[in-house]
């Protein structure tokens, strides 16, 4: 009896010591800002239709083409100091900074769409911040307001004719 009442006895203090037992620390920072715009009704969604291209405009790796203009539109802003702009979250249709081509219906092969801001500088989807993406940013200065971005085909190969489809999901964020 005396053997089990001290087996218990061992037995609580290594199950409490070992819940107490941590190998690192997870450290999370924010900030909640009172600076907030609306996506403008009616655009949250946004649909952009890449002009057709000939496999020869994507001939090689690192070619593109057909950049077309998007914008985010933004409203009900609150003027003052900083900065908004679009966060373009992680996924399953990213691959390394672009966004690979989903279409299921013959799709074209060794191809790929890469977002631009605002001055045509390449968005790195890979990044964790709307800034380390180079995403485009506005300072909050209007009630209404604006975000261009654009859309292109990229070449990571000699591209093959079919069809390109991709989304990706966004978040507009302050800085």
């Amino acid at each position: 009896m005396k053997f089990q009442k001290l087996f218990l006895a061992v037995a609580a203090i290594v199950a409490s010591s070992s819940a107490f037992a941590f190998d690192g620390t997870i450290t999370i920072t924010g900030k909640v800002t009172d600076q907030t715009c609306q996506i403008k009704t009616g655009t949250e969604n946004l649909t952009v239709r890449l002009p057709e291209v000939g496999t020869s405009s994507l001939n090689a790796a690192n070619k593109t083409a057909a950049a077309t203009r998007f914008t985010i539109k933004l409203e009900n802003c609150n003027p003052g100091n900083g900065n908004v702009l679009a966060y373009f979250e992680p996924g399953n249709t990213i691959i390394g900074s672009r966004l690979k081509n989903t279409a299921t219906t013959s799709p074209a092969s060794n191809v790929e769409v890469q977002l631009l801001n605002n001055n045509f500088q390449a968005i790195d989807l890979s990044q964790n911040s709307a800034t380390a993406q180079s995403s485009t940013s506005v300072p909050v200065d209007a009630a209404e307001l604006s975000l261009d971005y654009y859309a292109q085909y990229f070449a990571t190969g000699a591209a093959t004719p079919g069809e390109v489809a991709s989304s990706v999901n966004y978040t507009v964020v302050y800085n």
